[in-house]
C-alpha cells in the first residue's frame, strides 16, 4: 500500500488472496513504442509515476514533446541506487535478470529494476506540454537561471554523464512535496527567492490497461523485457523512479523505513546538486563548463513532520501493510531548459 519517504521483491503464497497474479509476456522487441500489448483494450488505468532523489527535468523543447528524466552520474564517495519500483509477478523468471537483488521486496512482488543495466522505452503518447516554468514551479529549482547564461541540456552529448533516463511521452506533472523553503539567487537576480524544494516529484498518466513497461538491456538493446502494469482494487498503478544513496534503500517500498535526519542547517546547500550543472552546455561546447553554480541554500522546514507519500503498486498490494513515515532533505531535483 502507500508509502512514505523524503529522501532521501521468491514465490509468494498470498497470491492466493488475489483471483490471480499478472504475468510477463515473452521478452520480444516492442510492436509498438508506445508499450501496447497488441490486444484490444478499452478500458484505462491511472498511472502515478513517483519520482525522488538527483534527477533532472528538460521538458519538451517543442510542444508536444517528450519530457526527459535525467539521472546523472553518482557524485564521488557516496554510491546512488538507479531504480524504478514496478509491481511483477512473484513467480516470473525475470526477477534475477531485472531486478535489484534486494529480498524485502521480492517478497512483496516489487521489483526495483536496475537502470545501469536496462533502460525503459518511452511512456505514453502523445507527448507532453509542461514548461520550465511549470516544473520550477512544483519545486524542480532552475539550473538554467542558476548557471548564469544560455546553458541547456543538449541530449545528443550526454551519454557518458548519465547514468540513465526515463522519457515521459505524455501525462503532466501531479502534485510534488516539499519538506523545505530554499533560498536561490541565481546571478543578476537582486533579490533571493524562498523556493520550496521538492523531495518527491510525481507524474500522472492515463494508460490502456493492457500497457506494458518494455526494458531493454543496455549490452543489447534486442534483448527485451515486457511487464504488464499492475493495478489495485481501484484500478490505479503507482510506479516509483529514485536515484538516492545506496545506504537508504530500505528508505523505500515495501521496508519500514530507518532513515531519520534532522533539517540541514540555515545556509546549507543540497547534498550533490553541482551533478545537475554538470550537464549543461552552450552550443559549440561540451557540458560539464559551466563556471556559475548557483545553489540553493537551506532556509526552513515547512513539512510540520509530516513526510512524503510514494507507492509502488504490487499484485500482493492486498497483504501489505502501511509502514511509518521517513523524512530527508538531501538530494532534491532539478530542471533545466533544453538545447541546443
Amino acid at each position: 500500500m502507500s508509502r512514505v519517504i523524503g529522501r532521501g521483491l521468491c514465490l509468494f503464497a498470498a497470491c492466493l488472496l488475489l483471483a490471480g497474479c499478472p504475468k510477463d509476456k515473452p521478452s520480444t522487441p516492442p510492436e509498438t513504442p508506445s508499450g501496447r500489448s497488441g490486444t484490444a483494450s478499452t478500458t484505462d488505468v491511472g498511472v502515478t509515476l513517483h519520482m525522488t532523489g538527483l534527477l533532472l527535468f528538460v521538458p519538451p523543447k517543442t510542444s508536444p514533446g517528450p519530457t526527459n528524466v535525467l539521472l546523472p552520474l553518482s557524485p564521488p564517495g557516496e554510491k546512488h541506487l538507479a531504480l524504478l519500483g514496478v509491481g511483477i509477478d512473484p513467480g516470473s523468471e525475470y526477477i534475477p535478470r531485472l531486478c535489484l537483488n534486494y529480498q524485502d521486496a521480492i517478497d512483496k512482488a516489487i521489483c526495483y529494476v536496475k537502470l545501469d543495466e536496462w533502460s525503459l522505452d518511452p511512456i505514453g503518447t502523445g507527448g507532453t506540454t509542461v514548461t520550465l516554468g511549470d516544473l520550477a514551479s512544483l519545486g524542480a529549482v532552475n539550473v538554467t537561471a542558476g548557471s548564469g547564461g544560455p546553458h541547456r541540456v543538449d541530449m545528443g552529448k550526454l551519454d557518458a554523464r548519465i547514468r540513465s533516463q526515463v522519457v515521459l511521452n505524455g501525462g503532466k506533472p501531479g502534485k510534488s512535496c516539499p519538506l523545505g523553503l530554499w533560498t536561490y539567487q541565481p546571478p543578476g537576480q537582486s533579490q533571493p527567492d524562498s523556493v520550496p524544494s521538492a523531495n518527491v516529484m510525481r507524474w500522472e498518466l492515463t494508460l490502456p490497461e493492457d500497457y506494458e513497461l518494455v526494458f531493454r538491456l543496455k549490452a543489447n538493446p534486442n534483448s527485451t523485457i515486457r511487464l504488464p502494469l499492475v493495478a489495485d482494487g481501484q484500478g490505479h498503478v503507482d510506479l516509483l523512479l529514485a536515484h538516492l544513496p545506496e545506504k537508504e534503500l530500505k528508505d523505500l517500498p515495501p521496508t519500514q523505513g530507518t532513515t531519520t535526519e534532522i533539517p540541514p542547517s540555515p545556509h546549507t546547500a543540497p547534498k550533490h546538486f553541482h551533478a545537475f550543472y554538470e550537464l549543461l552546455s552552450t552550443p559549440g561546447s561540451q557540458p560539464g563548463q559551466v563556471t556559475s553554480m548557483t545553489d540553493p541554500l537551506f532556509e526552513r522546514a515547512t513539512s510540520n513532520g509530516q513526510p512524503c507519500v510514494v507507492n509502488v503498486t504490487s499484485p500482493l498490494w492486498r497483504a501489505l501493510q502501511v509502514p511509518p513515515g521517513v523524512r530527508t532533505f538531501a538530494c532534491v531535483p532539478a530542471s533545466a531548459e533544453p538545447g541546443p
